[in-house]
């Protein structure tokens, strides 16, 4: 009898151990207890339960018994397709993935590849160059620049060309190419009147050679601003006087000439160590303009003076070549 009882009390817990898997064909999986399979429908009941539940048999894929029993219904080969897309695009989207990491890191390796091919054939840590204008040295004239590298393929750069005070009677006498005027005629307006000058030439630089700034070939724009100043002092040698009041006595003269320019060039710089050459060619175009003022003075104790600006015409809307050459160093 108390066996009896024992195994009456039991069989409440043996039936809640007794679970049933039900799998749909959407992959929805519940766990409960299978009432009844009938043509159409199938009845369950969820774990811990007793509401019955009706679905279509269409809607399940299987059943996992209990007693370990598995039972496959329609709604099997619409989920198997569907885990088999899902898998496909898994595989696909990881495949994928793995395609964009390749491509993203050869991209990388060309770049890498490029960088060190550029690098291979040259290097320049160095970026700040000092240089003299071989060609202005012949008019007693120094130019003198600084190049500035900002990067790969652009650099700026400001020259400072300094026209050094000369007789401008030795100039002249210097470049008399036809000797129609004697060595005796130019001594005597020596120290007659002097030149000098100085000027500012900002540049901006594209270098587009494979090798980058600074070196290679390059195309250039730059900005002229330059001064010219004449210094005139005269004495009575200097003119047809009679000995007359009215004749001149002494004459000074003063003269600035301003010049703007643009200028565009196309040159190539080498790098030999920490030498360089730069070469270059182009045109330019100029306008120009005077202010004068002069002081006279006569024997007869009088003193004239005179001052006027004018703008040079000549050399205005023209355009002309420029040709450069200079040699220095960087560091």
């Amino acid at each position: 009898m108390k066996k009896l009882l024992l195994i009456l009390l039991c069989l409440p817990m043996i039936g809640f151990g007794q679970v049933d898997k039900i799998i749909f064909s959407s992959g929805d999986t519940i766990y409960g207890k299978v009432i009844e399979v009938g043509v159409n429908d199938i009845t369950f009941q969820y774990k811990d339960e007793t509401t019955n539940n009706i679905s279509k048999k269409r809607e399940l894929a299987k059943v996992i018994y209990s007693s370990g029993r598995t039972e496959a219904f329609e709604g099997l080969k619409i989920l198997e397709a569907k885990m088999k897309r899902e898998e496909n695009n898994k595989l696909y989207q990881q495949q994928k993935e793995e395609q964009n990491k390749i491509r993203i890191q050869q991209k990388a390796d060309i770049i890498q590849q490029r960088a060190d091919f550029k690098k291979s054939l040259y290097l320049i840590e160095e970026s700040n160059i000092i240089e003299i204008h071989l060609l202005n040295l012949i008019f007693s004239e120094l130019h003198l620049t600084y190049e500035k590298v900002l990067n790969e393929k652009f650099s700026v750069k400001i020259g400072v060309p300094i026209f050094i005070k000369q007789d401008i009677a030795k100039i002249a006498q210097r470049y008399n190419f036809g000797n129609e005027i004697s060595n005796r005629e130019f001594e005597e307006f020596e120290d007659l009147g002097y030149i000098s000058g100085f000027g500012i030439i900002p540049e901006f630089r594209y270098y587009f050679s494979r090798k980058g700034a600074p070196a290679g070939f390059y195309l250039s724009s730059q900005v002229i601003f330059r001064q010219f100043s004449v210094d005139i002092d005269a004495d009575s040698r200097h003119f047809d006087n009679d000995g007359g009041p009215d004749d001149v006595q002494e004459a000074e003269a003063n003269s600035k000439l301003n010049i703007r320019g643009i200028g565009f060039l196309i040159g190539k710089h080498w790098i030999l160590n920490s030498f360089t050459i730069d070469l270059n060619i182009g045109i330019a175009t100029y306008t120009a303009k005077s202010k004068w003022e002069s002081t006279t003075r006569y024997f007869d104790g009088s003193i004239e003076k005179e001052k006027d600006s004018e703008d040079i015409e000549d050399i205005e809307g023209h355009w002309g070549p420029k040709i450069g050459l200079s040699v220095g160093f960087i560091f």
